[in-house]
């Protein structure tokens, strides 16, 4: 005798289809979410039909995003999104890479929408020395913003993977918390990183120490032990907070490019050139012109591939080493 249960396969397709959602973050839903209402406002607009969509439909919104998005890269995200949408309804989807007119308008649009991609500064060791230079000590915002900028440089890290974006966002397994962060003695920390582009699922900790140099501004121990000396923090607190009427307030990433652009801006700098990932570009190039080989880079900095290179400005004297060896061999 067949035996149906279908209040319990009612909850297992409730859980599958929750299991099913947690494969993007919420950030990449939203982006999607993005995608797709501009695809179906063009199609409505346009009185097009999008599901399933042609192919001359996909060709006919990547010119009218061109019109807009100057980066060939941004069109493609978002052609990727119409494909997403498809897949989840379980749509079929036009093989868009066998499709000639396909491969000719993106070629075109590689050649008239020329873009250079705008990248942050990096934040030098020059950078950071001046900001200690200008900053107020016996602030627990300035100490604990200071503590966090050498952390961001030393790390290699992702602002995100460190502090969240809102107070509302911040997540206990996957920010930085203070029991995250152990101290040697007056050698340096040690740093247990949870979270980040390549390890979303949290399958293992990074472990990350930094020494501290202790004639040196960029003390990061002494960073550590000035922001603590402020609060009595419980170990599973944030491990970057600071007072507002009275209250602790979790440091967000916003609050941090805030305070960040407006110290390059008193120190002369140009803030627009900067952001929360010139800390990570900064640290990365500074390990670089000091001779660090690749492969520590990128294991430091928890990259998955290549795309480290991308991260790395190298200095005068690094450049100038080019053609000082090759001169050598004359």
């Amino acid at each position: 005798m067949l035996v149906i249960f279908p209040d319990q396969i009612k909850e297992l397709k409730k859980q599958a289809n929750h299991n099913m959602m947690s494969a993007y973050n919420s950030k990449t839903w939203q982006n999607l979410y993005t995608q797709w209402r501009t695809f179906l406002l063009f199609c409505v607009y346009y009185n097009m039909a999008f599901l399933p969509v042609q192919t001359d439909t996909i060709l006919i919104y990547m010119q009218f995003l061109s019109r807009t998005f100057k980066s060939v890269s941004s069109i493609l995200n978002y052609v990727n999104g119409i494909k997403v949408l498809h897949l989840l309804h379980e749509l079929p989807f036009p093989l868009l890479n066998r499709e000639f007119q396909y491969k000719l308008l993106y070629k075109g649009l590689q050649r008239n929408n020329l873009h250079t991609v705008k990248r942050a500064l990096p934040i030098t060791p020059e950078i950071l020395t001046q900001i200690f230079g200008s900053l107020d000590l016996t602030s627990d915002l300035e100490s604990t913003f200071w503590f966090l900028i050498l952390t961001l440089t030393f790390l290699f890290a992702r602002a995100g993977n460190i502090i969240p974006y809102t107070t509302s966002t911040f997540e206990n397994n996957k920010h930085l918390l203070q029991q995250d962060i152990f101290k040697q003695d007056s050698d340096g920390l040690i740093f247990l990183i949870k979270h980040s582009k390549t390890n979303q699922a949290a399958q293992r900790i990074l472990t990350l120490p930094v020494l501290a140099k202790e004639s040196s501004p960029l003390n990061i121990v002494s960073a550590f032990n000035h922001k603590n000396s402020f609060h009595k923090y419980k170990k599973t607190s944030p491990a970057f907070l600071y007072s507002k009427n009275g209250k602790l307030i979790t440091f967000t990433r916003q609050k941090f490019v805030k305070i960040l652009r407006n110290k390059l801006r008193n120190l002369g700098y140009n803030p627009s050139f900067h952001s929360g990932h010139s800390c990570r570009r900064g640290g990365a190039s500074w390990a670089f012109n000091a001779n660090v080989t690749g492969e520590a880079i990128k294991a430091h900095g928890d990259w998955a591939s290549q795309c480290y290179l991308r991260y790395i400005e190298l200095n005068i004297a690094s450049k100038l080493a080019v053609s000082q060896r090759m001169l050598a061999q004359i």
